[in-house]
């Protein structure tokens, strides 16, 4: 919780380039789904809840924003998929969102 903290707090809100904006909310992201991995009951459904929320802000924030091969964006698309694939189980929505990503 200290990185995500530290993420919130401080790292995005002073982060001012787009693509910088990007990779630290697709990391904050990628936190929250570790936190997934090995949670259990509540705490789980709160970082899964997390996790996609700022997948999914971060990937507006790219497709508005970065070029569709710009590394940041394809790895963000990466993970998020194995966010859906992973996490949500959700085969369908994992394998879409890859294909959205390229």
């Amino acid at each position: 919780n200290e990185v995500i903290n530290l993420l919130t707090a401080h790292i995005i809100p002073s982060t001012t380039s787009i693509t910088g904006q990007v990779f630290f909310l697709k990391m904050k992201a990628d936190y929250f789904r570790y936190i997934a991995e090995y949670s259990t009951d509540e705490r789980r459904s709160n970082a899964v809840e997390s996790s996609e929320a700022e997948y999914k802000l971060a990937t507006d924030l790219a497709e508005k924003s970065l070029d569709s091969l710009d590394a940041i964006r394809l790895g963000l698309a990466l993970n998020y998929s194995v966010f859906l694939y992973e996490i949500k189980n959700s085969i369908d929505d994992a394998l879409l969102r890859a294909k959205k990503g390229f």
